[in-house]
């Protein structure tokens, strides 16, 4: 393959692609990590679940804004 990218004025790459969009891998890392900060306020016990999911989306809407450098650790 190396050698046909050469002679067509190329080079050949390998690459692992996802199969899924980056874009959607973001969100959902975002959603993840939110989830996973709501779930370390205590008061949150006492909120509803469409305030808990508000918080989530908020929070993972500044995620995707900030991208911290902890964004891509693992969620436990």
């Amino acid at each position: 393959m190396k050698k046909l990218a050469t002679a067509m004025g190329r080079r050949f790459v390998s690459a692992i692609l996802p199969n899924n969009r980056i874009d959607d891998m973001k969100y959902r890392q975002a959603k993840l990590k939110g989830t996973q900060l709501l779930n370390d306020i205590e008061s949150a016990s006492n909120w509803t679940s469409d305030d808990k999911q508000d918080w989530v989306d908020d929070k993972a809407a500044e995620l995707l804004h900030d991208m911290p450098s902890h964004f891509w650790e693992e969620v436990s």
